[in-house]
């Protein structure tokens, strides 16, 4: 039988690609471990943590448990990992004790005899990973009493640990820079917003606020830290708060405090991260498990001086105070900003992929505008941006440009101007009262 469809054929193609938009919410912790194999894995509880290895005395365990404690915390962590270039495995001698080992994902096992001795123990757990043909790239040294493992490439990524009480592992010296470490955790993940890394050591410090302030014009990223030095609390011009302020970071945020050894800025990003960019202040908020720091006027002073944030006791309330990254810019400012410069670019990339043809005509350039001044809108009502006065986006005149600036196939000189929505943090009151 003959039908319509004979006489007209009709094919849709849908223009309905959809672009990943950064998320500004996740955090990623990095630490030296050997627990998995992986530069970078995601979890979403503290107990996905636990599950896979990490004990309650490590770094990694303390960070997420800031992390995930407080009332809205992350969606998700991302955990990165710094290479360990080795392993000693030191066995605990003991007559017809079980000794286990897993191995990238593989376990091997041996039994001493009664009469046991360290060697007889490393030759047995020797024997058990040569028998293990799933092992591969690991190197097992030729000591006799300790089980030396590397991986067989250098720099290649591995991992391996004790499952039992009977074998103390320790890792090898770390030669791997921070920023490379950096980088390499980049390189697997780099859905993640906010850094803060086991290291609260001046040099690595400096190192990687550096690296994250040299990708700030294509990877938008924040770095924050804590740190309990007593100097910092001082007239000293050495600690590394004051050597931050010099650098003049944007990317970088540091906070004071006596809890810096548990990770004190990982409560502090667990408790701002989740929020949405624009929508909160870094400050004045309190946070779940931080003890606060008994300061004195003079000690803050000096600390928000060297544009560092606290964690005080204010009218009976635990919160942060200071808020501001090393330039001295408020940290949510910076945040917005990154915000606003992504979302910009997300959408005219979409605008850009979903459009068979973008004509270099008077459309063309207000398809453009539209798709800024949708993420103005954004921005207003995500409460970064201010309605009033109304953003004001341009764009040329595609008719006053040359021929020659046409066939660049480049639109020049669009521009926006928006007010910041800024915030309150301060109140100043002048009364009268008479009788």
């Amino acid at each position: 039988m003959t039908t319509v469809n004979d006489f007209i054929d009709v094919s849709i193609t849908r223009e309905t690609r959809v672009i990943q938009r950064a998320s500004f919410t996740i955090p990623c912790f990095v630490a030296e471990h050997t627990v998995f194999t992986e530069r970078a894995k995601e979890f979403n509880s503290l107990t996905e943590i636990t599950a896979i290895g990490f004990t309650s005395t490590s770094n990694v365990y303390k960070a997420a448990q800031r992390y995930f404690a407080q009332n809205v915390s992350p969606e998700k962590v991302i955990i990165g990992r710094r290479q360990v270039p080795s392993i000693v495995f030191t066995p605990t001698v003991a007559d017809s004790a079980v000794y286990t080992l897993k191995i990238n994902g593989y376990t091997v096992t041996f039994t001493s005899d009664a009469s046991a001795t360290a060697a007889e123990i490393v030759t047995g757990l020797k024997a058990a990973i040569t028998a293990e043909t799933g092992i591969t790239g690991i190197t097992v040294g030729a000591a006799t009493t300790t089980l030396d493992l590397s991986p067989t490439t250098s720099g290649a990524d591995w991992a391996a640990y004790a499952v039992t009480t009977n074998l103390v592992a320790v890792n090898g010296s770390v030669t791997e820079a921070w920023d490379d470490t950096i980088a390499a955790v980049r390189t697997a993940n780099d859905e993640w917003f906010v850094l803060n890394t086991e290291t609260h050591t001046e040099a690595p410090v400096l190192l990687i606020a550096a690296y994250i302030e040299s990708i700030k014009a294509t990877a938008q990223k924040v770095y924050c830290l804590s740190s309990s030095d007593s100097a910092i609390k001082t007239s000293s011009t050495t600690d590394i708060f004051s050597k931050l302020k010099a650098l003049n970071y944007d990317n970088t945020f540091y906070l004071y405090s006596g809890s810096a050894s548990t990770f004190a800025e990982c409560a502090f990003v667990g408790r701002f991260c989740p929020e949405q960019a624009g929508s909160n202040t870094w400050e004045q908020k309190t946070a779940i498990g931080l003890v606060a720091d008994a300061l004195t006027s003079a000690e803050v002073g000096y600390i928000q001086g060297k544009r560092g944030s606290t964690f005080e006791t204010v009218g009976g309330v635990d919160i942060f105070v200071g808020g501001k990254v090393a330039s001295g810019e408020w940290i949510d400012v910076i945040i917005f900003a990154a915000w606003l410069k992504t979302r910009i670019v997300e959408d005219l990339w979409t605008l850009l992929v979903n459009t068979r043809k973008l004509g270099y005509t008077a459309a063309g350039a207000a398809a453009i505008e539209g798709a800024i001044r949708k993420v103005m809108l954004e921005g207003i009502q995500v409460g970064g941006l201010a309605s009033d006065p109304e953003p004001v986006v341009s764009v040329p005149n595609v008719l006053a440009l040359s021929s020659a600036q046409r066939a660049t196939r480049v639109l020049p000189n669009v521009t926006f101007v928006a007010r910041l929505a800024g915030a309150i943090r301060a109140v100043s009151v002048a009364g009268t009262v008479y009788a």
